[in-house]
């Protein structure tokens, strides 16, 4: 009923039509009835009509059957135009249905409905009728194209190519249908139909570039390279400005050592893309080598370029950096260099590339190259700071990360916080360690790895509540944080408390760190305490193969091992958990000397005597 209403105005004017009012006027101009349907073939979800020429055709009252209309059925349709002219999708789709009812017979209407349903996205109506035109014509290809290209849409591929095999039986001119079902073959790894495919498409259209590059990459993938490169180098004598068969051409020679070749396709680029960055990047390479002032000029060109475009610093680093091609990211930069001497960018790139080769002091003369407007200066002061922990100079470290404090804005000073608190931990200056964390909670009050860091510290201080206060605060704020998970589901386990809330806890962290030795211990000493002390020796042992020197885990597997009445198992993994201990020996001696006593009063024998 809604739909008949909202669309008065509609039937109004077609009353008034069918009345000779001049509304609708007939036309004498011949019909392209299958120009929308064959658009909407090439994309049916963006190239869908707005109006049908079909109106035309109809008003003479035929539909594409060539039998006469009703004139419902043509009211209908008149009815289903002016709906979707005013953007009423859903009302023209109803009027679509109802013409379709009255005209059952008509390929065109069905065709005009399958449309509308994909206009709605709709693809599982659309792909029933298209269907249902194929039962009345199996051999209409533009009723089989659209039943593909759904299928596609909708995830159905397996059945997509017997239908391109079809259509290329009935019409062997469609090219673009080759092309499809060649690079379906092709994804599928079906490379024997793929080939075939492919073959069938040159031969019918000798000058078709897709086919002879399909066909090289089979060839290539097959070992041929002979035939490969025959066919890229077919694929470029018929589009020379197009660089993929080139790029093809160049994994060849590399595989078979024609550097010349190689050097030959990048000078080709580079004349058609002067600012290919690749191209410029590898030609140079192979230039150090064979003319070194050549190589010379063209780096630095790029190092003058990089100033100005981004581009060329990111490409030197994905392709070669990410690559490990870092002896060569080396001589691009260096060659860089010359040419840009005061780029921050290039600097920081080489910094990166001598740390990669642990050339740390030539590293960190590039980090300390960079000044504090640069967009590198940050992460330099990160990389400075790395270096002299590694190097063991822990006071250069802090003094790197403080003056960074001084220098940046305090948003992005932040980052640098929970480095130099690490740094004040190492040398045992707990309060500064705390200080600083507080001046960047001041600044960034929901910074979970601030809130962490600082729990931690409480933690080692003994100050548990406030530890187990951090903990909560970093859960509010990031509930899957799985460190703080295992934090307060282990401290709930060592005080014997709340055990199957730790327990829930323990295992949601694991969700997030499956192998994470530490987070395994835990879930192992909540199974100690709730006294399933098989489940906990399965867990410890498990977490021993991941972090095998950790006193704590050692000392748990003692604990374990006591409770199974095993004192002597028990006391080798004390006696491993006193040698790796740092802090606070002297508990876990006296539990040493206590198992001692204890087994020696029970046997007369003292421990030695039994080991």
């Amino acid at each position: 009923m809604k739909i008949w209403i909202s669309t008065l105005s509609v039937l109004i004017c077609l009353f008034l039509a069918s009345a000779g009012c001049g509304m609708v006027t007939r036309s004498a101009r011949s019909a392209a009835p299958d120009a929308a349907v064959s658009e909407a073939l090439k994309n049916p979800a963006e190239n869908l009509p707005e109006s049908s020429d079909a109106s035309e055709k109809l008003i003479s009252g035929k539909s594409l059957s060539g039998k006469s209309l009703s004139g419902n059925s043509y009211y209908l349709f008149m009815a289903q135009e002016l709906a979707k002219k005013q953007g009423d999708l859903d009302a023209a789709v109803e009027f679509m249905k109802l013409a379709v009812e009255k005209d059952p017979e008509s390929l065109y209407l069905k065709k005009e409905l399958a449309v509308l349903y994909l206009h709605q996205k709709a693809h599982d109506k659309a792909l029933t009728v298209v269907e249902q035109i194929l039962a009345q014509t199996p051999d209409s290809v533009d009723a089989l194209l659209m039943a593909a290209t759904i299928r596609k849409t909708i995830n159905q591929e397996d059945d997509v190519t017997a239908i391109y095999e079809k259509v290329l039986e009935i019409d062997p001119d469609r090219e673009n249908v080759y092309q499809l079902l060649g690079k379906i073959y092709f994804s599928a790894g079906d490379m024997d139909n793929a080939l075939r495919t492919y073959e069938q498409l040159i031969t019918r259209f000798p000058e078709n570039y897709v086919g002879y590059y399909y066909i090289g990459e089979i060839y290539g993938i097959r070992g041929d390279y002979e035939t490969a490169e025959a066919m890229f180098t077919k694929a470029l004598a018929i589009s020379p400005s197009l660089n993929e068969a080139r790029l093809e051409l160049i994994k060849l020679y590399r595989l078979t050592g024609q550097t010349e070749k190689i050097a030959d396709m990048y000078r080709t680029i580079l004349e058609q893309e002067p600012d290919n960055i690749v191209a410029a990047i590898e030609l140079a390479l192979y230039d150090h080598a064979a003319d070194p002032a050549a190589a010379r000029t063209r780096l630095m060109d790029l190092g003058r370029q990089s100033v100005d475009d981004p581009n060329v610093i990111a490409t030197v680093l994905q392709y070669l950096v990410l690559q490990k091609r870092i002896d060569d990211a080396l001589v691009v930069l260096s060659g860089m260099g010359e040419g840009a001497p005061d780029s921050a960018e290039i600097s920081y790139a080489t910094g990166i590339v001598q740390y990669e080769k642990e050339n740390l002091a030539q590293a960190l003369g590039q980090f300390q190259k960079i000044e504090p407007d640069s967009r590198f200066y940050e992460n330099a002061l990160l990389h400075m700071a790395i270096i002299y922990y590694k190097t063991e100079d822990l006071d250069q470290g802090i003094a790197v990360l403080e003056t960074g404090l001084d220098q940046l804005p305090p948003e992005a000073a932040v980052s640098l916080v929970p480095y130099l608190s690490s740094f004040y931990r190492e040398k045992d200056m707990i309060d500064d360690a705390i200080r600083v964390i507080r001046e960047g909670l001041a600044v960034d009050a929901e910074n979970t790895e601030l809130l962490f860091d600082l729990g931690v510290i409480y933690d080692r201080q003994g100050k548990t509540d406030l530890a187990l206060d951090r903990m909560q605060q970093v859960l509010v704020l990031e509930p899957d944080h799985p460190d703080a998970l295992n934090y307060i589901g282990y401290t709930y386990a060592d005080q014997g408390i709340r055990l199957d809330e730790a327990e829930e806890m323990i295992k949601k962290a694991l969700s997030f760190k499956p192998d994470n030795g530490y987070i395994i211990d835990s879930l192992g000493w909540v199974y100690f305490k709730k006294g399933r002390l098989a489940e906990a020796l399965a867990e410890l042992r498990r977490a021993a193969d991941l972090i095998p020197d950790d006193p704590v885990l050692l000392e748990h597997l003692g604990d374990v091992y006591l409770a199974l009445d095993n004192p002597l198992k028990a006391l080798e993994y004390y006696n491993q958990a006193l040698e790796k201990k740092d802090r606070d020996p002297e508990v876990l001696q006296k539990k040493i000397d206590a198992l001692r006593d204890n087994v020696g009063n029970k046997t007369g024998n003292t421990i030695q005597d039994q080991e």
